[in-house]
């Protein structure tokens, strides 16, 4: 019995990991861009300040409390912004391969997923990471065994946190299987002529015996699954509107319209033009604000692909959820394919940033519906709901509601102006635990700056005026709580994981709170994070007569 464990074990050999080195890193005035490569995967989280790096060929704007991991040799550039020092602390990772065998196998020893990392990846959710690399640097050296075994704990917990982003996004093509490898290079290279040898090749199989094999991995044959993919991707053109039908043709792999047409009647049962006309219904909603929006349009989705199954409060004027079905946005892909084939969807509401957080994409998902590609951060809600509304043919419904909210906005604003409080400043804070967060033009900040004309901290107003609808939030510390003082101030208390706001209790007590002016004139609204931080069209329709009872202590119905 030794002898078949000891075997055993030595099939399921993983990479052994330590920490090998970590340091601190300072963006200041006199030191404004630090720059390094590193030969293993790296992890860096930033203690205070702000930045962006540059990496893998993209920047990633960051703040404290996000931190982003590294794949092994990429070259870095992190800039910290002007007046702002960046800290941030770099954990580098030995991952055990280097002189090992790194093959899947008895006595091989397989391959670490953070190897398997090629491009910098946000890790979302994590603010405490900065305080625990912290930690560790300032224990680098211990000098007791206990705080030696700390350390790996410490080291290992960091590990438990970092491995899914490694493993549920990232698998590079020269590691998936080899029937996975010819679907993904199917996938990516649809609109090209792709033979049946050549995906063979690929899987290693011979020509006879690879349809089957790819009809028994994707329920389809190589040439159904390659119809669907074109034909799909030419609904999401059709849907954008401006492509010819002989431009979208080509875009997807055929040689005109004529024949895009007949493919495409032969898959829908329709042809292009009738499908450009007609409503959709079954369709998908990648997260939940993009629900909200669908509802308010009338069309409660089949599926929600989310991390929470909450929408709502319930005075929020749009139907209740009901026939929904909930999918956890972190499933694999072939069972999130699975369930958009068996609810038969025929369009996903969704965001790319938000499925490539989740390991997901476009290309991957296409086969069982086509995505209507909505920006998140780069646009504001109206023009999300417009956008929506044109992809599943509901515009003449978001413009009514559309016109109706700017007649409630403008009411709202003629009010406030009456009351002499429309050229007053109001500060947005959202306390965190470990974070102070001043808010900008999204959330609650749209309905007090742009619905209401107040008028913003001027730290917070250069930030709307150079980055507009996708300004956000800003990092602030207790000693730039001043700058960001005002007449009036809304408190946004978020609680820790155990529901606790101490870190609140915290803030008040100190003499920075102390000291500002709306504090000390009691104009302070205490707010809770579910009343303000959801953005989406009904959300904002409530925010906004929620500020008007705030400021006026009256209920604001137009």
């Amino acid at each position: 019995m030794d002898q078949t464990f000891g075997s055993e074990w030595e099939k399921l050999r993983f990479p052994l990991y330590s920490a090998q080195r970590i340091r601190s890193v300072y963006c200041t005035a006199n030191t404004p861009v630090q720059k390094w490569k590193e030969a293993s995967p790296s992890l860096l989280a930033v203690r205070d300040g702000s930045g962006t790096l540059r990496a893998g060929g993209n920047a990633y704007d960051l703040g404290a409390g996000e931190a982003l991991l590294l794949p092994a040799e990429e070259a870095a550039e992190l800039r910290g912004d002007p007046g702002r020092p960046l800290h941030a602390y770099l954990l580098v990772i030995g991952t055990g391969m280097a002189g090992a065998a790194a093959v899947d196998g008895p006595g091989g020893l397989r391959p670490s997923s953070l190897d398997a990392v090629r491009q910098p990846r946000r890790i979302s959710g994590d603010a405490g990471l900065a305080s625990q690399l912290e930690e560790l640097f300032v224990h680098r050296l211990p000098r007791t065994e206990i705080r030696h075994v700390q350390n790996q704990l410490l080291f290992h917990q960091l590990l438990l946190r970092l491995l899914p982003h490694g493993q549920a996004k990232q698998a590079p093509d020269a590691e998936l299987p080899s029937m996975e490898r010819s679907v993904a290079y199917l996938e990516e290279r649809f609109a090209e002529e792709v033979t049946r040898e050549r995906l063979a090749e690929i899987a290693g199989v011979s020509a006879s015996h690879y349809t089957r094999l790819f009809k028994l991995h994707t329920g389809f044959t190589p040439s159904d699954y390659w119809s669907r993919l074109r034909i799909n991707r030419a609904k999401e053109l059709l849907l954008g509107g401006a492509d010819s039908l002989r431009d979208i043709a080509h875009k997807v792999g055929y040689k005109d319209e004529f024949y895009l047409s007949r493919r495409f009647k032969l898959q829908e049962g329709r042809s292009p033009s009738e499908f450009r006309s007609r409503k959709v219904e079954r369709v998908a909603a990648w997260l939940a604000p993009y629900a909200v929006h669908l509802r308010l349009l009338g069309v409660e989705p089949e599926l929600l692909i989310a991390d929470s199954s909450e929408f709502l409060k319930p005075e929020a004027e749009v139907p209740a959820a009901g026939a929904s079905r909930l999918i956890a946005a972190d499933e694999p892909p072939e069972t999130i394919r699975a369930a958009l084939l068996d609810s038969r969807i025929e369009l996903i509401v969704g965001a790319s940033p938000h499925l490539e957080r989740y390991g997901q994409s476009a290309s991957r998902l296409r086969v069982a519906a086509p995505l209507a590609d909505i920006p998140w951060m780069e646009i504001g809600w109206k023009d999300q709901l417009s956008l929506i509304a044109r992809a599943v043919q509901r515009t003449e419904r978001a413009d009514a509601w559309l016109e109706a909210f700017d007649r409630e906005e403008r009411a709202a604003r003629e009010l406030v102006q009456a009351r002499g409080l429309a050229g007053q400043t109001v500060s947005i804070l959202v306390a965190k635990p470990g974070r102070l967060l001043a808010y900008g033009a999204r959330n609650a900040g749209y309905v007090f700056y742009r619905s209401l004309g107040m008028l913003p901290p001027p730290p917070v107003r250069e930030e709307m005026e150079r980055r507009i609808d996708q300004f956000h939030s800003m990092e602030v510390g207790l000693s730039e709580l001043g700058r960001c003082d005002g007449d009036r101030l809304l408190l946004i208390s978020v609680p820790d994981k155990h529901g606790s706001i101490g870190h609140v209790e915290e803030l008040l007590q100190s003499d920075a709170w102390r000291g500002l002016r709306a504090v000390q004139r009691q104009a302070v609204y205490r707010a809770e994070e579910d009343d303000w931080i959801p953005y989406n069209p009904v959300s904002i329709q409530l925010q906004l007569r929620r500020a008007v009872q705030l400021l006026l202590g009256e209920p604001f119905r137009a």
